[in-house]
């Protein structure tokens, strides 16, 4: 979902970027997810801003 949207972003501000998600054995309750997808968003928005023209998250 965050790579979805941050990959539709990237584009918007015409920069091209390829992401790369590894999850694996995470048990979290539904609070602690949507503070987890939050900052995971956060981080992402600020790296797609980070890049110049192209580059990999």
């Amino acid at each position: 979902m965050v790579i979805g949207i941050e990959e539709k972003y990237g584009v918007c501000v015409g920069k091209k970027i390829w992401f790369r998600c590894d999850i694996k054995g995470i048990d979290l309750d539904e609070y602690d997810v949507l503070i987890l997808l939050w900052v995971i968003n956060n981080l992402m928005g600020n790296g797609v801003e980070g890049i110049k023209d192209d580059g990999a998250m």
